[in-house]
């Protein structure tokens, strides 16, 4: 195979900052998720040997398992914080800054969830309820809505 197939983007230091748990004696016996998806980033930088653009990351995410007969009643919860540096090669061409900026967030998004995704499923595997996996994002939305909000 001699076509590229990988992206031209990466992440440095992808870190898991915080995060919680806490599971109920019993699950309920109808239960629906809540999820709390929250992005932030920093400003688009470029490396000191001028061989990449970057940005700081960081997201969180929060789900909640709430019995549907009780909306108060929450079941199961997790927290996770997580940071990182995504960049691409200087060599890839953008229109603009904003494109850049774009780019990077979304697929610092979805390194990072995906990586949360995975702690998420390690840590309640470990627990009573057996590993909960956390439901696809779509990351271009998430981006969206921390912009606008």
């Amino acid at each position: 195979m001699t076509e590229q197939i990988g992206a031209p983007v990466f992440i440095d230091g992808l870190f898991i900052t915080e995060s919680s748990f806490r599971l109920s004696e019993q699950p309920a016996d109808a239960m629906s998720l809540d999820l709390d998806v929250e992005f932030d980033k920093g400003e688009l930088l470029t490396s000191g040997d001028g061989l990449a653009r970057k940005e700081a990351v960081s997201l969180s995410v929060r789900a909640s398992l709430i019995s549907q007969g009780s909306p108060d009643d929450e079941r199961m919860h997790a927290f996770v914080h997580a940071v990182g540096t995504v960049g691409v090669p200087s060599e890839v061409h953008f229109d603009s800054d904003s494109d850049v900026v774009s780019y990077l967030s979304t697929n610092g998004v979805a390194f990072l969830y995906a990586h949360i995704r995975s702690y998420i499923m390690t840590l309640t595997g470990l627990s009573p309820m057996g590993a909960f996996t956390l439901p696809p994002v779509l990351p271009q939305a998430v981006v969206s809505h921390a912009l606008q909000g």
